[in-house]
């Protein structure tokens, strides 16, 4: 059986995560999942250690960013390409400017058509699954065939009458449910650590954050035959097929200059037309042919590397 784990936080979401993003990518591999997705709150500062660490172990890293919006829909959102990456940062910008460092606002009306080419993960609540408000509506309106409906399973009281209201909703909305694990550190170890990072985050202590605690160790990338026989069949399979349309990779990513205004022309174009005209002013009579070579050598060499602009704003200053 095949697996991957969609829903995972590292210690990027401050104290939320409690284990490093190349431990999660570590223990993934060595329980033999196929990918897995690092998906800190309204963030993708975690991911760029995961992908060093996903090259070492030859696992699939998905990029995505878990969200609770304005409207109290809680959402985790994948990249599936480079511009997928791109409208998930411009998200995140766009929540985080909003608010104080620290906190971000986003809403249900921000995801279309911004994200329109991004995958959506779903966690409903008991009354959302009762009664479809307006948000949810706005939701499954805006992402046709790119959303889910998470199923979670920490073993907890609440969780198996939640996952059958999330099953029936999916059948009711036609909409595939997938299973994740909610994941909060690499390893049931960790749990005293994450247990003592909520206390901090609510600025109290261990035994007396109650209920914000989890009630046991099971927010942790766990063995397959376990997750198998938590989850139903067609959740775990829908994890496969979310991460083959992940194509993603950070190896994607290089530095883009900004544009500049060249008249029409392009940037190469624009370079080429002052550099012939500074040739004119400094040799009025004739270009030596080892200044025309050389001159000829760097153009080409500034076009291969894509570097005009970068010349045309030296020139600008």
């Amino acid at each position: 059986m095949h697996y991957s784990e969609l829903h995972c936080f590292s210690n990027f979401s401050f104290l939320k995560g409690a284990s490093h993003p190349e431990e999660l990518v570590q223990q993934a591999a060595a329980l033999g999942y196929s990918a897995i997705a690092i998906t800190d709150e309204c963030s993708v500062a975690g991911v760029v250690r995961a992908h060093v660490e996903a090259k070492k172990h030859n696992i699939k890293l998905i990029v995505g960013s878990d969200f609770q919006t304005q409207e109290q829909l809680h959402l985790v959102i994948l990249a599936p390409t480079r511009r997928a990456y791109g409208q998930l940062c411009t998200l995140i910008t766009r929540a985080r400017r909003r608010s104080e460092k620290g906190e971000y606002q986003l809403r249900i009306s921000d995801l279309s058509p911004l994200t329109n080419e991004c995958l959506f993960i779903w966690f409903p609540s008991k009354q959302q699954c009762e009664q479809l408000d307006h948000a949810s509506q706005s939701l499954i309106e805006a992402t046709p065939q790119r959303l889910w409906i998470g199923l979670e399973n920490q073993l907890q009281q609440q969780h198996q009458p939640l996952c059958e209201l999330r099953l029936l909703l999916a059948q009711q909305l036609d909409v595939p449910v997938v299973a994740c694990g909610n994941v909060h550190s690499h390893h049931p170890s960790r749990q005293p650590l994450q247990d003592i990072l909520t206390a901090i985050r609510l600025n109290t202590h261990v035994h007396s954050a109650g209920f914000h605690l989890h009630a046991n160790r099971e927010c942790c990338l766990r063995p397959i035959a376990e997750i198998a026989h938590y989850f139903p069949l067609q959740a775990i399979e829908q994890t496969q097929v979310i991460s083959q349309q992940c194509f993603f990779s950070l190896d994607e990513l290089r530095y883009e200059y900004p544009d500049e205004i060249t008249d029409g022309l392009e940037p190469n174009d624009r370079l080429r037309k002052l550099t012939e005209a500074g040739l004119v002013g400094r040799y009025p009579d004739a270009v030596p042919l080892k200044v025309r070579s050389m001159v000829e050598k760097e153009l080409r060499l500034i076009a291969e590397l894509d570097y005009a602009r970068y010349f045309l704003t030296v020139h600008d200053v």
